[in-house]
């Protein structure tokens, strides 16, 4: 009987032990989703992200196929034709 309420108690740890690391990656999973959420909210913004060069807003088309871009289409046509 000792034997088994200790299993028992074992199993109840494990259990416990597993829900609480299922929170925390929930936890963490939710937060990471805040960020994406945030940054898809301000990159949604109109004039949110603006050309390096000048300081026209960045075409929301333009963002989603570059979204990495620094200039505007016509300032990037520019920079490009520099080098």
């Amino acid at each position: 009987m000792a034997t088994q309420n200790k299993t028992r108690s074992m199993v109840n740890e494990f259990d416990v032990m597993h829900d609480e690391a299922e929170i925390a990656q929930l936890n963490s999973l939710f937060e990471h989703q805040k960020e994406v959420d945030k940054i898809a909210e301000e990159m949604n913004k109109p004039g949110a992200v603006v050309c390096r060069d000048c300081d026209e807003p960045i075409s929301k088309a333009r963002r989603k196929a570059v979204p990495w871009a620094q200039r505007c289409i016509d300032c990037q046509d520019v920079e490009d034709r520099r080098h």
